[in-house]
Formats: structure tokens, C-alpha cells, sequence
């Protein structure tokens, strides 16, 4: 057994955004109803809805086209250093550079309505009632009235209307005018009239210079004036001007008025597509692909490019396949589905820990987006006199740490730099000491003696030690510890370079009052050690005595056949 369901019919859902709604408006606001509105899609969570809506009511916005968005990186930073304002508070809104193109219709106004008819005559309008005047008039005048008859008295005699044309009296007269191809009395008024002035006559002023009533009737009749005759005249192959070493004809310059192509411009144009004209990465160039790029035509492979499929894999990156359409989303800012789906996360999600204090996914948004974190915050409110810690006895305030942080010089350096150079500070050697010679010293400047002793020679005798002369030089040698021409000598002798190779204490070294001076006596005598003769002399009773000795007249030995006493 068969059961027949019958299909329900389900009703259309409307969108749930009302973006992509074009609704019309529903309050009293007549404006709505011609304004647009467009997304722009800043990031994954919300995007920026704008309306453009015009403030006359003739104009209608038609669309509104998003070209490009930017975010623009650090504009809060130079807005404040254009404004001369700087705050310590960091920015943290977002700008961006938005670009949009819109189709605006502007209606015109309607024609004025016609006038209300007359109230006092139920068929006439109340233009056709008015009196038009010359020479628009009823009959109530003729067309000689104002022309040169008038002073002579003469009107000419009643005509007989036999119609009216366009609201204007036809008479016999001007019926026989008409076919005989006579000139209007209007018309002969005015011939006059003009026979009576000069094309001589100055009328206006244009440029310094005086508009004449010929010059301007040749403007209206469109007849040239004789400077242009004379320039018709010339030839085309006066050379008028230089470009580029090429004369510059007036026939070129007729041409590039009139945009006539130049004669190489029309051989180029007869050339083939298909010639090379240069050489790109091995493959030749040809002339219709110059023409192609310049007029923004594809060329053949992207052609093909755009037909292939987004999901073809292009290259590998981290073990994945990258499609067409990864790029392409790449190239057009799409977000890619992970970043979507990140975007959707909480931000109290803990991703990390640090320092024994978890660091969630707002923590880390905050460190990209230069987002100062709430103890920043509140540092940065604080007052810089609070006391932070203690040095020397004195207290170092939360604004002294910030100058020293940013480099600002404190109180007492600024007072300091403010004193002169000449104060004299201390004294040295009988001498005064000024500021400015302890500045030198810190920077390593030299002292104006110390300048002028180095322009010296170091040949110049300073001294005399021994009955020889001691130069400048040497006195340089002393200080920086650099040996003596003789010691260098004496170093490179044999002798002392055999005794400095010998092992032996007992090796000779020099004489002195007939006695052999070993290297063992020059190491005592170094080291502050007695010699052999001193210890036994010190060991002997009449040593011993002689230091019981309280007389200092007591006889120590002889030198030279002279008693040597204690004293």
C-alpha cells in the first residue's frame, strides 16, 4: 500500500543581514529612501557599515563601490607629533584609509508652472491679456516709432488688418511688402541707424587693447581678422621653434592642434604586430605585445591562467599543499579558514605560561597591537612624586626614573650647564681650577700647555744630569717607559746575553775595587738578602761588643789607615 505525502510549499526566507537588503525607508525621512550603504570588511568579527546618504532631495545615490582599504600603522603617533600634543597614554584605536567610488544622480527641477489665469476674464490667460510691448504690441503703436521718422513728425497712414499671426497684427501693406521682397520700415530704420555710426568706434576694452564695432561684426559674421589672414599666409615650413635638437615647423604645430597624426606616427601604425622589437628573459617581444600591455589587454597565458582551477596545488610549504586559491586569497587579503576560526576563540584562553602566570590569547592580541596591559595603565597613572626607593640619603621619585629613562637631563645638570666655564672650582700647585679645565679633563681634552709642549721638538736640552744633557725626548722615553739607546746597546751585547743564559749563582759579572761580583751577590743585593762577610762579621764577639757599646767614639775598623768609630 502506497502512501501519498503532499509536499508543503516552504516560504522564502529574507536574509537575516539587512546589507543585503536595497530596502527602502520606512520613517518620515524622504533622504533614506536615496541613500546607500557599504561593508567594509576590516577584520573577521565586524565590519565597518558606512551610509552615504546626500543632503539635497534631487540627488540619488545610486552605488557606492569599496576600491581599498589600508590600516594605517602609527597614525596616532604622527597626528600627535603634527599637532604638536604629544600624551604619554598610548592610542589604542585603529585607523584605516578607505577608498570608494559612487554613482550620484542628480535630478533636475521641474519647469516653473504656467501662470494662474486672469481673474477678470474667464478665457484669456494672464499672458495673453498683459501688453507685450515693442514690437510685440497690439496695434496700439507702429514699428516706425522708434526709428529716425519719429523726429520728423511723419506717420505713415492707417493700414487695414486683414489677420493676426503669432498674436501680431498682419496688414495690407505688409502682406504686398512681403511679396514684392521690399525691406520692412523697421528694417530701413535700422540700416539707418547704422549709417549713422562708425565700425571705428570704441566699444569695450579687451586685453589693453580697444574693441572696435568692425572688429565685432566681423566676430558675428565669423569674417577673419587681418592678423589671421596674415598668418593663413605663411608657410607651413617656418621653423618656429627648437625641441629635443629638431626644428619645430608651423606646420607641426597645426598638426599637433588639430590632432592630425605625425607622418612616423602614421608608418608605425602600418607596421606589423608581429615584429621583435626587444628581448625579455630569452623570449622576444613583440610589437603587439607592447600594444597589448599598454592598452591593459591580458595576454594569452593569462588567458589561460584565469581558467584553470583553484584547487590545482602550486608548491608545498610546511608539508601542505598551497592551491591556486590559497594564493589567490593570499593576493586579495582573504582570510584564510584558520584565521577564521581563531578569530571566533575567546580570548581568556590560556595558550602559554610565563613566569608562573598564564598568558591567554587576549594578552598576546594585546602585545601585537602595541595594547598597553592594565598594569601599564595604571603605572601610568600614578603621580611621579611618589618615593621608590632611597640613594645616598636622598629619595628617588617615580619622575626621577622616568627622566633618567628618557634621557631628560635633571634640575641640578641643567643648573650646571648654565654656569660659566671660567668659575674657578678648587686650587692645585698654587693654581686656580675653572670648570672649564675640569670639562677638558672628563672629555679628554688636552690643556693649552699640554698642546703647545706637543708642537715641541724632542731634540730641545730641558736639563743636565751627570754633565749630560737631558732632552725632551728622553724625558718622553722616562714616562712611557721606553729604554735608553744605551741600554738597548748593552742588551744586545754577548756578554750580557750569555749572562742572562747562565745558570750558575757564581757566574762573574762585573768588577768593582778589585773585587769579582758573581750573579748570586746581584740577586742578594735585589732581594735585600746579607752577604756571606756580613753574617760572619755580624756573628764575631767584637760585633757583639760593639753593639753594647753606648759611646759612639768605640773604634770599629780601619779604611784607609783611619779608624772608622760607631759614630
Amino acid at each position: 500500500m502506497q502512501t501519498a505525502v503532499a509536499a508543503k510549499t516552504v516560504a522564502k526566507v529574507a536574509p537575516a543581514s539587512k546589507s543585503l537588503l536595497n530596502t527602502k525607508a520606512t520613517n518620515a525621512n524622504p533622504l533614506e529612501a536615496q541613500s546607500q550603504t557599504v561593508d567594509v570588511p576590516i577584520d573577521e568579527v565586524r565590519a565597518v557599515t558606512l551610509k552615504v546618504s546626500p543632503t539635497y532631495v534631487n540627488d540619488h545615490v545610486e552605488s557606492v563601490t569599496l576600491k581599498s582599504f589600508r590600516k594605517v600603522v602609527g597614525y596616532d603617533t604622527f597626528n600627535s607629533i603634527l599637532k604638536k600634543d604629544r600624551d604619554e597614554k598610548k592610542d589604542i584605536s585603529d585607523y584605516y584609509n578607505v577608498t570608494v567610488s559612487m554613482m550620484i544622480k542628480r535630478v533636475p527641477e521641474e519647469v516653473a508652472a504656467p501662470p494662474l489665469r486672469d481673474p477678470f476674464d474667464g478665457t484669456k490667460t494672464l499672458s495673453q491679456s498683459l501688453d507685450k510691448g515693442f514690437p510685440y504690441d497690439d496695434g496700439d503703436n507702429t514699428t516706425d516709432d522708434m526709428t529716425p521718422n519719429w523726429s520728423k513728425g511723419a506717420r505713415p497712414k492707417a493700414s487695414t488688418l486683414v489677420g493676426k499671426l503669432n498674436g501680431e497684427n498682419i496688414t495690407k501693406d505688409a502682406l504686398v511688402n512681403l511679396v514684392r521682397d521690399t525691406d520692412a520700415p523697421i528694417t530701413q530704420g535700422l540700416v539707418q541707424l547704422g549709417e549713422m555710426k562708425s565700425d571705428g568706434d570704441n566699444l569695450s576694452t579687451l586685453f589693453d587693447h580697444n574693441v572696435t564695432r568692425g572688429a565685432l561684426k566681423n566676430l558675428v559674421t565669423d569674417k577673419p581678422a587681418p592678423i589671421t589672414v596674415a598668418l593663413a599666409q605663411k608657410s607651413d615650413g617656418d621653423n618656429l621653434s627648437t625641441l629635443f635638437d629638431h626644428n619645430v615647423t608651423r606646420g607641426a604645430l597645426k598638426n599637433l592642434v588639430t590632432d592630425k597624426p605625425a607622418p612616423i606616427t602614421v608608418a608605425l601604425a602600418q607596421k606589423s604586430d608581429g615584429d621583435n622589437l626587444s628581448t625579455l628573459f630569452d623570449h622576444n617581444v613583440t610589437r603587439g605585445a607592447l600594444k597589448n600591455l599598454v592598452t591593459d589587454k591580458p595576454a594569452p597565458i593569462t588567458v589561460a591562467l584565469a581558467q584553470k582551477s583553484d584547487g590545482d596545488n602550486l608548491s608545498t610549504l610546511f608539508d601542505h599543499n598551497v592551491t591556486r586559491g590559497a594564493l589567490k586569497n593570499l593576493v586579495t587579503d582573504k582570510p584564510a579558514p584558520i584565521t577564521v576560526a581563531l578569530a571566533q576563540k575567546s580570548d581568556g584562553d590560556n595558550l602559554s605560561t610565563l613566569f608562573d602566570h598564564n598568558v591567554t590569547r587576549g594578552a598576546l592580541k594585546n602585545l601585537v597591537t602595541d595594547k598597553p596591559a592594565p598594569i601599564t595603565v595604571a603605572l601610568a597613572q600614578k603621580s611621579d612624586g611618589d618615593n621608590l626607593s632611597t640613594l645616598f640619603d636622598h629619595n628617588v621619585t617615580r619622575g626621577a626614573l622616568k627622566n633618567l629613562v628618557t634621557d631628560k637631563p635633571a634640575p641640578i645638570t641643567v643648573a650646571l650647564a648654565q654656569k660659566s666655564d671660567g668659575d674657578n672650582l678648587s686650587t692645585l700647585f698654587d693654581h686656580n681650577v675653572t670648570r672649564g679645565a675640569l670639562k677638558n679633563l672628563v672629555t679628554d681634552k688636552p690643556a693649552p700647555i699640554t698642546v703647545a709642549l706637543a708642537q715641541k721638538a724632542d731634540g730641545d736640552n730641558l736639563s743636565t744630569l751627570f754633565d749630560h744633557n737631558v732632552t725632551r725626548g728622553a724625558l718622553k722615553n722616562l714616562v712611557t717607559d721606553k729604554p735608553a739607546p744605551i741600554t738597548v746597546a748593552l742588551a744586545q751585547k754577548p756578554r750580557a746575553t750569555g749572562l742572562a743564559q747562565a745558570k750558575d749563582d757564581k757566574a762573574q759579572v762585573f768588577t768593582l775595587m778589585d773585587q769579582n761580583v758573581t750573579k748570586g751577590q746581584m740577586k742578594n743585593l735585589i732581594t735585600d738578602k746579607p752577604a756571606p762577610i756580613t753574617v760572619a762579621l755580624g756573628q764575631k764577639a767584637k760585633v757583639a761588643g760593639l753593639a753594647q757599646a753606648k759611646g759612639d767614639g768605640a773604634q770599629v775598623f780601619t779604611l784607609m789607615d783611619q779608624n772608622v768609630t760607631k759614630g
